[in-house]
């Protein structure tokens, strides 16, 4: 994630097309929040939303999706990508605040 490479610089610094499939994924925020996320960033986006049970429909759908998501970008780009927003669509905290002394 550095964009640092000591042997091949050039490739590093290049964009390539890449594909992430992320086979389970909390999104509370849905497909609309997934795409609000990734495609101003050059991202085409494809979302599966997963039932909460297969054999009982009714219960509904579940807050889980299967993404895909491709661009032409650099490795360092996209792992950037992934590693600062994935945290961001479980919608939950990922850190704890104190009370205060």
């Amino acid at each position: 994630m550095t964009r640092k490479s000591k042997e091949r610089q050039e490739l590093a610094d290049t964009p390539l097309p890449l594909e992430v499939r992320i086979a389970v994924l909390p999104c509370r925020g849905g497909e609309v929040l997934l795409r609000r996320l990734f495609e101003p960033l050059g991202y085409e986006v494809m979302a599966t939303r997963h039932p909460l049970d297969e054999q009982f429909p009714e219960w509904g759908e579940s807050p889980y999706f299967t993404v895909t998501l491709k661009a032409t970008v650099r490795l360092s780009d996209l792992l950037t990508h992934l590693y600062v927003l994935v945290p961001v669509l479980d919608d939950d905290k990922h850190y704890w605040v104190g009370t205060r002394k």
